[in-house]
This record gives structure tokens, C-alpha cells and sequence, in this order.
């Protein structure tokens, strides 16, 4: 297990900063940074809160090394929901700080549509509340068969014996991308209705 140092040393590194610019961030110096990550100094418990609240760091993780950096959200209640697109808010702007030229146009642009999508307008409540359902359930799915993809390019070099795998990564994606054209048929059928149009997708 690693220790809080390298933890610490960790988070600078996924932010892109050297020492200098991570210890400004935190107001302490450089030297005190290095003894940290160096595990020669201990981080004060008030500094340990300013790392999670300024990097969006889960606090066991820094300080014990269980779970994950990620804050663990639950969705229950609206606090805790805007707690959540808060971090996401961060770490979009932290992603769009290191893109540039047509990366920073694309990810603007998805953000846009994104945005665009979210905003229903013209839907009654009742209408407006199932198609954000969709919406999230369609781009839930979008992400998952990323993740499937990503999962195969790193476990997807097994040579020959690889078959049994790629057949069944080919029959979920298959599946899912059913099901992904089935949410967006469900959006457009929600506007639909809500024009008491004669047709249905």
C-alpha cells in the first residue's frame, strides 16, 4: 500500500503541477511539499482537508489508501447530487486547461450538446422528467461500451486463445448499442407525444 506521501505526490502528478506550482495552490512552501511526498514530514490534518476540497480527493483514500481518489457519491439527496457535478465541473475545466485546437473543440462541442439535450425544451414536467431518464440512461450506455472497448484494449492481447473474449465483447456491444438506439427512439417518442403527433419512432 502506498503511503500518504506518495498519495500526495500522486495527486500533483494527475494535475499536471511540479512542486513549485502545487505548493502555491496549497500556500506552503516547496520544501514542505517535498518532505511530504518524501516522507520525511506528516501533512497537517487542515491541509489534508485542502487537498480533498481543492482536488476533489475522497478523504479515506488520502489518508488511509482505501478505495479510490474519487469522492463516492451517493444520489440521494440534492446536496450530495451537486456535490457531485461540482467535481465534474473540476475536473471538466482541469481537462479543458490541457486541450487544445481540435480536442478543445470537440470536447467543448459534446459539452454543448450535452447541455443542449439537458435543457427539454418545450416538455411538460411529467414529459420533461422521463426524458432526462432516457437522456441519462442512453448516455449511461454510451459510456459503459467505452469502457467495455477500453477494458479490451488492455486485456484484448491474448493472441488466438483471445477468441472466447472478442465473441463475447462482440455479442454485449451488440446488445447495447440495441439498446442505446432504443433510448434515443424513447426520447424522440417523448417529444412526440408531447406534439400528439400520429407517429412513433
Amino acid at each position: 500500500m502506498s503511503s500518504i506521501g506518495e498519495r500526495v505526490k500522486e495527486i500533483r502528478k494527475q494535475n499536471h503541477l511540479n512542486q513549485k506550482m502545487f505548493a502555491n495552490e496549497l500556500g506552503i512552501s516547496q520544501n514542505h511539499v517535498s518532505n511530504i511526498e518524501n516522507g520525511n514530514e506528516n501533512p497537517s490534518s487542515s491541509l489534508l482537508k485542502l487537498l480533498c476540497l481543492k482536488f476533489n480527493i475522497d478523504e479515506a483514500w488520502l489518508i488511509e489508501g482505501v478505495g479510490s481518489p474519487m469522492p463516492d457519491f451517493d444520489t440521494f439527496s440534492d446536496d450530495s447530487l451537486m456535490s457531485k457535478y461540482n467535481t465534474m465541473r473540476v475536473m471538466l475545466e482541469k481537462m479543458l486547461k490541457n486541450r487544445t485546437g481540435d480536442e478543445l473543440k470537440s470536447t467543448v462541442e459534446t459539452f454543448s450538446y450535452v447541455v443542449s439535450l439537458l435543457t427539454a425544451n418545450g416538455l411538460s414536467d411529467d414529459n420533461r422528467a422521463a426524458y432526462l431518464v432516457a437522456v441519462c440512461e442512453s448516455i449511461s450506455m454510451i459510456e459503459k461500451q467505452e469502457f467495455a472497448t477500453h477494458c479490451l484494449g488492455n486485456y484484448g492481447k491474448l493472441g488466438k486463445s483471445s477468441y472466447e473474449m472478442l465473441l463475447h465483447y462482440k455479442t454485449e456491444s451488440e446488445t447495447r448499442l440495441a439498446d442505446i438506439n432504443q433510448k434515443i427512439r424513447e426520447m424522440n417518442n417523448i417529444y412526440l407525444r408531447q406534439l400528439q403527433a400520429d407517429t412513433r419512432l
